[in-house]
């Protein structure tokens, strides 16, 4: 092994490219996840990458990304260990550029993403899907963009991803895009009040998964994901990397009582869009349908648990602030809502009232029953809310066909909330009182968690 070792070495200082593997192994990733006794045949496999033998890093890697200001143009730039193909976009309403690239892995300083510059607002980024690594730049104002992709200019150096964005008029804009936007699958120009739906489905029955046992089915939405990470913390903490870690604390709560089936709309980091999310829980005959989030506010001393129900009218403005930020969510994935005009939206928001209306404000009387549940459990494992039961016209709660309840788990601007959402303990906790409201309101003589038989097949 040692002379194999001796011989790969040396063949890489004929080829005098020691230095630049010796960047590629301070720059790359792997030796922070393999332990130190595998590090040597990591090395053999680095070394054999170089070489042309074989490829051991199947995603480009993003070392950095920047922005400057320079009066006439902002320029932002993407820094990446290889050649890729990418795809640009430019959306209006609000004004966003986005970047389609293959999947990265993203390993850019995380203080970079706060970063206001010249006409960048903001900009965010995620996998978008299995195939796309999307990055949104938020545009202060409509600008015209110049793209280019630059080979390092010496060995060692990063491949860059070069964007100068120029102010201009909206029409110019719109007129130098490439490209059409993004259609949107879900035919509508707004996430919130023109979601169109299915007839009502009939009402979960009981589940048959072995012999006479009964499961309820449950299905648990962690919030955001990929492209969009929810709220976020000066330290780094994401929404949806901490709603994904407290509903899978949930999904084994509900299952070690061997009385439920529960399934997560997502399972990892992934973009899930809004619509999917209620239809996963229709298609799944769901009897209980839970999403998950953690939210952010200016002031850092107001802490506590909220619940959320469906309604026409918010029961406050922060009900109603939340509903339209979470509605937006497909906005900040980088889709477009500009195709149908006003009056066709009209006219699919009419049809889809006369669909589901009558069965919607059934399940919207349910859910308020369960958010009373879920309220009373809660509130003796941890602080809640003034008026923590709330309300507002979330587009995720929008389904017929089941009870649905939306959980703020605390807010991540405040330090406790934040240290509580850390904390193992407190969201097994959680966990645990959201698993005996849940069976408090299904074992009601009126039982609304009924989920659809599930036929054998021999």
């Amino acid at each position: 092994m040692k002379k194999l070792i001796l011989i790969y070495l040396h063949v890489v200082i004929k080829l005098n490219i020691l230095n630049n593997l010796i960047i590629y192994l301070n720059k790359m990733y792997f030796l922070r996840c393999i332990s130190k006794r595998y590090s040597i045949w990591l090395g053999i496999l680095l070394v054999a990458k170089v070489v042309g033998i074989t490829a051991v890093c199947a995603e480009p890697i993003v070392f950095d990304v920047r922005s400057y200001d320079h009066g006439d143009k902002t320029r932002f730039v993407i820094d990446l260990s290889e050649e890729v193909d990418y795809k640009f976009l430019r959306l209006p309403n609000p004004y966003r550029i986005v970047i389609d690239l293959p999947p990265l892995n993203w390993q850019a300083p995380l203080k970079r993403e706060s970063k206001k510059e010249g006409l960048i607002a903001s900009f965010r980024h995620g996998l978008f899907n299995a195939d796309t690594y999307r990055v949104v730049i938020d545009l202060e104002s409509p600008a015209v963009v110049k793209e280019q992709f630059m080979s390092p200019r010496e060995e060692g150096k990063p491949y860059r991803l070069v964007v100068d964005l120029m102010s201009s008029s909206r029409r110019a804009m719109l007129s130098s895009r490439k490209m059409k936007p993004i259609i949107n699958q879900m035919n509508t120009s707004r996430p919130f009040n023109t979601i169109k739906f299915a007839a009502p489905g009939r009402k979960p029955q009981f589940v048959d998964v072995h012999k006479d046992v009964k499961k309820i089915v449950v299905v648990i939405d962690p919030g955001h994901g990929g492209i969009d990470p929810g709220a976020t913390t000066t330290s780094g903490l994401l929404e949806k990397k901490i709603v994904l870690l407290a509903a899978k604390f949930i999904k084994s709560a509900f299952e070690r009582t061997g009385r439920h089936q529960v399934y997560l709309t997502r399972e990892k980091d992934k973009f899930v869009r809004l619509r999917k999310r209620f239809k996963i829980a229709q298609n799944k005959r769901a009897g209980v349908f839970l999403s998950l989030h953690a939210d952010s506010i200016k002031s850092k001393k107001i802490g506590g648990m909220s619940l959320y129900t469906l309604s026409n009218k918010a029961s406050s403005r922060e009900a109603a602030r939340l509903a339209k930020k979470e509605n937006e969510f497909e906005l900040r994935a980088g889709y477009t809502f500009d195709d149908v005009p006003e009056s066709i939206q009209n006219i699919l928001l009419e049809k889809a009232k006369d669909g589901f209306q009558k069965a919607q404000m059934v399940e919207m009387e349910e859910s308020n029953l369960l958010a009373k549940e879920l309220n009373s459990e809660l509130r003796k494992i941890g602080k809640m809310l003034p008026n923590s039961l709330r309300s507002a016209g979330f587009a995720v709660l929008k389904s017929p066909d089941h009870p649905s309840v939306l959980i703020e788990l605390g807010f991540l601007s405040n330090p406790k909330d934040v240290r509580n959402l850390r904390s193992k303990s407190h969201l097994q906790r959680i966990a645990s009182a959201i698993v005996k409201a849940v069976d408090k309101f299904c074992s009601r003589t009126s039982n609304p968690c009924t989920p659809t038989f599930h036929v054998r097949r021999n």
